[in-house]
């Protein structure tokens, strides 16, 4: 079994994340998410895109589970 790569390119990590590469910029530019600079290169660590989704995952689940509460 291959490893997988610890950092990724720009194009993996949104395709990963399912979004767009100007949407991962945009997430990057409001501090949802750090790049690590390797000269010129922007890439990314698998494991905060990981918890970037788990994140997402999460915040979803609590949605469906509050819909149609009375607050």
């Amino acid at each position: 079994m291959t490893p997988s790569p610890i950092l990724l390119s720009k194009k993996v990590a949104a395709t990963m994340l399912g979004i767009s590469v100007g949407m991962l910029d945009k997430l990057v530019r409001q501090g949802k998410i750090e790049p690590v600079y390797i000269g010129r290169r922007v890439l990314f660590r698998r494991d905060a895109l990981d918890e970037l989704t788990l994140t997402d995952r999460q915040r979803r689940a609590l949605r469906i589970e509050t819909a149609g509460t009375v607050q």
